[in-house]
């Protein structure tokens, strides 16, 4: 089963993106590719990402969405196929996001490899932010399940603001899943290859 998980950290705002576009370029990257920037180096990168969502006002937002999608043995192999793998999870937001895609190569659970892709929220055609909506998650994760044709395994952290809730049972809203907050801190899925 392939893994998407999902880093928002709007708390931290400029310093997150920083950290987390050097994080996807650092030793470790295989390939990458940028969308949207016209350099791989991370402090040119995190200028250009933050003088288009100034321009377009939105400052002070979520800058970025930290995406993290971790491919089975037997589904990925090379590292070209995560990244032609990758493309094509994305390919409904590389025209209009400033996007950096870097497949990092590590032994680990299962995975040979794994991508990062760390997207800036604002469209650059047209300001509109890419909101914090789990139908806009749900969309790349079964995007993930159908590039790949195996169950793709969605987590979503739970925003800190959730902490102390007097609520200890959700559900969301397609119903799929109760879950104690108190025991867990994230929001899981799983989605299956539609044939």
């Amino acid at each position: 089963m392939e893994l998407l998980k999902i880093w928002r950290h709007g708390v931290s705002g400029e310093l997150y993106r920083k950290k987390a576009i050097e994080y996807a370029l650092d030793e470790r990257k295989v390939i990458w590719q940028c969308y949207g920037v016209q350099t791989d180096f991370p402090y040119t990168i995190f200028d250009q990402m933050k003088i288009v969502s100034d321009l377009w006002g939105n400052n002070g937002k979520n800058p970025v969405f930290h995406f993290v999608i971790s491919f089975e043995k037997r589904t990925v192999d090379d590292p070209y196929v995560a990244m032609a793998y990758v493309k094509r999870i994305f390919e409904h937001l590389l025209p209009s996001h400033q996007i950096v895609i870097s497949i990092h190569k590590e032994d680990h659970l299962g995975s040979l490899y794994h991508a990062h892709v760390v997207m800036s929220t604002t469209n650059f055609l047209n300001g509109d932010l890419f909101q914090n909506k789990r139908d806009n998650f749900f969309r790349i994760g079964q995007n993930v399940a159908d590039v790949t044709h195996h169950c793709c395994l969605f987590e979503l952290p739970r925003p800190e603001e959730n902490k102390g809730s007097n609520e200890d049972m959700v559900q969301d809203q397609n119903g799929d899943q109760k879950e104690d907050k108190k025991k867990n801190k994230k929001y899981i899925r799983i989605f299956t290859p539609k044939w």
